[in-house]
């Protein structure tokens, strides 16, 4: 399959790209010095959590995520449709579910800053809701397209 990138993708890729010279940075800086950057780590991290919930956002628009098909395939071959359908929206409804919950951890921590980068710390956080919501688009549309197919 041979497509351009989205652009979620392009910012995945962007994220990966800026960690892997922050990360590198941070390592010379402290081999050449003896001093570590003070900010370097948390940025690190915050980039990080960003890639995790985007890229498994990625992942679940390639289809990528973890699945257990074996006992689906052994299903009569109407069975199969409904259990494919019911398995997309479980996996909306738990990816709701993580919206709902990052919603209200926003809520606490966004009144807080960050030590080092003095940002709020709902930057940071803002990946989980976010990320979630993209997942739960991506699992619903999953889930309609494959029932619009099979009718």
């Amino acid at each position: 399959m041979n497509r351009r990138p989205g652009i979620l993708e392009c910012v995945v890729a962007a994220l990966m790209t800026s960690l892997v010279v922050l990360v590198f940075m941070q390592v010379l800086v402290r081999y050449l010095t003896y001093q570590p950057l003070a900010w370097t780590e948390e940025a690190a991290r915050f980039i990080f959590i960003w890639l995790c919930l985007l890229g498994a956002a990625v992942a679940a628009q390639r289809g990528q995520h973890f699945v257990v098909e074996m006992a689906q395939h052994a299903l009569p071959e109407r069975a199969q449709r409904f259990a494919a359908i019911a398995t997309r929206m479980l996996e909306a409804a738990f990816y709701g579910l993580l919206v709902v919950a990052g919603i209200k951890a926003l809520r606490v921590v966004s009144l807080q800053q960050s030590p080092s980068l003095e940002i709020s710390m709902g930057v940071p956080y803002l990946a989980i809701p976010l990320g979630a919501a993209l997942m739960t688009a991506i699992a619903v549309w999953r889930a309609w397209t494959f029932w619009s197919r099979q009718q």
